[in-house]
């Protein structure tokens, strides 16, 4: 056999050789594809697209993003449930990372509550069946701290509550919002004794506005000092403990857990 033919000869893989490799070069693909597109990949990039629509310039970015969102494989349940609170984290997280100014928190926190605002007012059906108590969560426009807003938000909701942020907003635009709506409960967070004064005023200009006799609540790093801050707000209550806030406020709780959750 002449060397040439010889080579080509050696060098041709057989029909079988080739079939496998064919195989072996779709599964891997498959398997690649999976990997890149996995379900904690794909909220991942959904969050990711979220936030950089709240975050935007242009206010119009945002419904279309939130309606693709929904159009895909993901539930209104879930957007409020889990999404909602994920893109609030993550940009709290860049805040304070000193990634984004704080008027952009307050901007892209507004824009992502009045979407859940319109998700839910579509599906009042959903939120009747499940008949959460509604909690107002207030951090004041003194205060710089957010993540622990969003951890509390996240301890009200595993007790069965339905939560509303208002961060960085004046002391008016706070008693408009929460005159606007049957709240069960109004939690006001401060950290520091500078900010209790202005929670005072919160306090007494929220009751003005209050269709009921819904109680107010004063929670956050302050309840740690050994001060009577009932009486320096006029709160009905101070603790830490968002159990003890629901108990208190006679909201009914899905809990299963047990124990105090104690939250700054």
């Amino acid at each position: 056999m002449p060397d040439d033919v010889k080579s080509h000869a050696i060098a041709s893989p057989s029909s079988e050789d080739a079939a496998f490799e064919e195989l072996a070069i779709q599964a891997l693909s498959k398997l690649s594809a999976h990997r890149r597109f996995s379900p904690a990949d794909r909220a991942e990039q959904d969050i990711s697209l979220l936030c950089d629509a709240l975050l935007d310039d242009d206010p119009t970015t945002l419904r279309p993003v939130v309606t693709k969102l929904l159009d895909g494989d993901i539930t209104p349940e879930t957007f409020i449930q889990s999404y909602a609170g994920d893109a609030a984290r993550r940009i709290g997280t860049m805040w304070e990372e000193n990634k984004i100014s704080f008027a952009d928190v307050t901007i892209a926190v507004a824009r992502l509550q009045e979407s859940v605002r319109r998700i839910q007012s579509r599906n009042v059906n959903f939120l009747n069946m499940e008949n959460r108590p509604e909690v107002l969560i207030v951090v004041p426009r003194d205060e710089d701290h957010m993540i622990g807003a969003f951890i509390c938000r996240d301890a009200f909701e595993e007790l069965g509550c339905t939560c509303t942020l208002s961060i960085g907003q004046r002391v008016r635009e706070v008693s408009m919002l929460a005159g606007s709506h049957r709240f069960d409960m109004v939690g006001i967070s401060i950290s520091s004794s500078r900010t209790v004064k202005t929670a005072a005023r919160l306090v007494k200009e929220i009751r003005t506005k209050l269709r009921r006799s819904t109680p107010i609540v004063i929670g956050g790093g302050i309840t740690q000092q050994d001060r009577d801050l009932c009486a320096e707000t006029g709160a009905d209550l101070a603790t830490s403990d968002p159990k003890k806030a629901v108990e208190f406020c006679n909201i009914v709780s899905r809990t299963t857990a047990s124990g105090e959750q104690h939250v700054s």
